[in-house]
């Protein structure tokens, strides 16, 4: 059995719905791999911690992280 390398990946991805489920999963693979993340999410002010952990994590990883809780499907 042989085990591929690691992908290595560099640049910023853009993850929607970052705090929670499958966004930050892949907010935290992306990092993982050697990107920076912009997570966009929409949370209320109780479930706002976790999108900061998320953030702090990507972060102590040597990544940027930028989290902005906004709707994305907003047009204003």
């Amino acid at each position: 059995m042989t085990s591929d390398p690691p992908i290595r990946l560099s640049g910023w991805a853009l993850v929607l719905g970052a705090s929670s489920g499958f966004g930050e999963a892949t907010a935290s693979a992306l990092a993982e791999a050697g990107m920076s993340v912009v997570g966009v999410h929409l949370d209320r002010r109780a479930t706002l911690p976790n999108a900061e952990r998320i953030a702090n994590e990507i972060r102590r990883q040597g990544r940027e992280a930028l989290f902005f809780n906004v709707n994305a499907a907003d047009p204003d």
